[in-house]
């Protein structure tokens, strides 16, 4: 197997293995999940006759992704036979339960590591074009105070006509929050946002801004695959109240005949991440396993 550092100028060859193969709803699996992380994960890739592999390189480990193949079974003795062959630390993920049936099926041991801190958040659609009921109070009052006091807003697509003034405002909102001491991921994420707007239809991206006044004041960048809307990037003024709830019930709308679920990552076990996360009810959860080959 030939890997190399995946890049941007891949993105083209893995998405129709990905969204082909891909074996469960992760994140992981979609184009910007996996591109997004690419340099901070130390992400890989080979091309090979049966299919496409990739894999993380993380704390002197091999994480392998599922095997992007038509013969799954195949591909993971393929990796072990690789792994072994070059005293090569290995494992695998993201993977769900179910997956680890096929690598019984290859005949590779390995122990499981679980953890709060990787599953993605699931939420209905309809619960966000609605938020009805006791559980989505504060979020009601939030759409309340928000359209009393800005009633002059817009919220829009982002196009060729207004992608200027998206950028201008992130470029405004990244030297404020660069300024701030910031986890790693964070200051990642930050670092590649502008790749993600500069390359919207490659890494199948569509957004949304929201304006006040003529000013764009936020932004969600976002793609469709299945029955799924995976929020990937929401920026938006913190001293404007409410606008992160007015975002998220927006496009909620927008979607709300083209999707059912909508996926907003993990938390990676931020506490303020998880805490905001949470505050908006999932109604469940992709559970994701680290899997660690036992030689």
């Amino acid at each position: 197997m030939n890997f190399k550092k995946l890049q941007l100028d891949d993105i083209a060859s893995v998405k129709p293995a990905l969204y082909e193969y891909a074996p469960n709803q992760a994140n992981d699996y979609t184009a910007t999940g996996l591109f997004l992380w690419r340099d901070y994960l130390d992400v890989y890739v080979a091309f090979e006759p049966d299919g496409v592999y990739i894999c993380q390189h993380v704390d002197d480990v091999y994480l392998f992704y599922f095997p992007l193949c038509k013969d799954p079974e195949a591909g993971f003795r393929k990796i072990a036979d690789y792994c072994t062959s070059n005293k090569l630390p290995y494992g695998f993920y993201p993977f769900t339960a179910e997956e680890t049936a096929y690598l019984d099926r290859a005949g590779i041991k390995y122990k499981v590591v679980t953890s709060d801190d990787y599953n993605d958040y699931l939420h209905k659609i309809e619960d966000f074009a609605e938020f009805r009921g006791k559980a989505f109070h504060s979020q009601k009052n939030h759409i309340n105070k928000f359209n009393k006091e800005y009633d002059d807003f817009s919220f829009e697509r982002i196009s060729a006509e207004n992608l200027a003034d998206v950028k201008a405002f992130f470029d405004d909102y990244a030297t404020e929050k660069l300024a701030e001491q910031l986890s790693a991921t964070e200051h990642e994420e930050l670092l590649k946002i502008p790749e993600l707007l500069d390359h919207m239809d490659d890494y199948n991206l569509f957004g949304y801004c929201i304006k006040i006044d003529g000013k764009v004041q936020g932004f969600e960048l976002g793609e469709i695959v299945g029955n799924m809307y995976y929020s990937h990037i929401q920026k938006a003024n913190r001293n404007i109240d409410g606008i992160y709830t007015k975002i998220i019930n927006s496009v909620a709308i927008d979607l709300r005949d083209k999707v059912i679920f909508i996926n907003r990552e993990e938390d990676l076990g931020e506490a303020g991440l998880r805490d905001a996360k949470q505050r908006y009810h999932p109604c469940g959860f992709i559970k994701k396993e680290m899997i660690f080959a036992v030689v």
